[in-house]
C-alpha cells in the first residue's frame, strides 16, 4: 500500500460535493465552510502520508481563493455565499466523483485517526450526496415490489 498527497482540485471537488444535496445548492456554497472542509481533508491526507512514511509534508496549505483561481473555478463572492461556475462540470461526472472519493479515502486511511476523523465524515457526506444526485434517484422506489 502506498500513500500520496491528493491535488487541491481533487480535494476541493470532494469538499464541495459534501456540501450539496441538490444541484441548486452548488450555486450557494459558503466560502468559509468550503475552506474549512478543504483544510480538514488536506490535513487528514497529510497525516496519512506522515503516518505511512514517518515524515511530515511541509508544504503550506494554499489559501482557498488562490487555489480556486488556479483551478479556473471563478467563484464570485456574493455576501457570505459564492457562485460556482466551472465546479458544476467537475461534479457532473458521477463516476469520476466516485473515483475521486475512493482515491482520496485510500490515500487518507493510513492516518491512525482516520476512522473517527472529520475528514472521513466529509467523505461519507460526499458519497451520500453523490447517490442523491444520480439521475433518477429522487423518483426511485425505496423498495423492490413484484
Amino acid at each position: 500500500m502506498s500513500s500520496f498527497q491528493c491535488r487541491h482540485e481533487h480535494i476541493i471537488a470532494i469538499a464541495a460535493l459534501s456540501m450539496i444535496e441538490n444541484r441548486r445548492q452548488l450555486l450557494k456554497l459558503d466560502r468559509s465552510e468550503l475552506a474549512h472542509r478543504v483544510e480538514t481533508l488536506t490535513m487528514a491526507n497529510r497525516r496519512a502520508v506522515a503516518d505511512r512514511y514517518r515524515e511530515w509534508i511541509d508544504s503550506e496549505i494554499d489559501p482557498l481563493p488562490a487555489v480556486l483561481t488556479a483551478m479556473g473555478l471563478n467563484l464570485k463572492k456574493e455576501g457570505h455565499e459564492t457562485r460556482a461556475v466551472a465546479l458544476v462540470e467537475v461534479l457532473a461526472d458521477h463516476a469520476q466523483m466516485a473515483a475521486l472519493i475512493h482515491c482520496y479515502e485510500y490515500q487518507a486511511c493510513d492516518w491512525s485517526s482516520w476512522e473517527t476523523s472529520n475528514a472521513k465524515g466529509i467523505c461519507d457526506e460526499a458519497k451520500s450526496n453523490l447517490l442523491r444526485l444520480l439521475p433518477g434517484y429522487s423518483s426511485a422506489s425505496w423498495g423492490v415490489y413484484p
